[in-house]
């Protein structure tokens, strides 16, 4: 695979302006009134929702993935279908999403 030459320090002057402080202060993550969705406000729409969210978690995982939103489901998807392609020893990889409500 080859690596392409990115300019780490392009953008070295507009760092200050993200780190300035807002009003609201640091944001709090999970916020405890997220927006509401179509999976959560109509009933049946997403069944798997709950799976897998009770029970101890994993001692042993592979890849760890922090959020079940787009881009988590799609770095999943995509690091599967990589390690099919490329996985000569035909182990599985064991894998673990972590969410802190409902799994998109």
């Amino acid at each position: 695979m080859a690596a392409l030459s990115v300019p780490l320090n392009q953008f070295d002057n507009m760092q200050t302006v993200l780190e300035l402080p807002t009003k609201q202060g640091p944001a709090s993550l999970p916020v405890p009134n997220p927006t509401r969705s179509f999976w959560i406000d109509t009933p049946g729409a997403n069944p798997l929702a709950k799976e897998g969210s009770e029970g101890l978690l994993t001692e042993d995982a592979d890849i760890c993935i922090i959020g079940s939103g787009i881009t988590g489901i799609s770095a999943a998807y995509h690091l599967s279908k990589s390690f099919a392609a490329t996985n000569s020893i035909n182990a599985p990889v064991k894998a673990v999403i972590l969410e802190a409500r409902d799994f998109c």
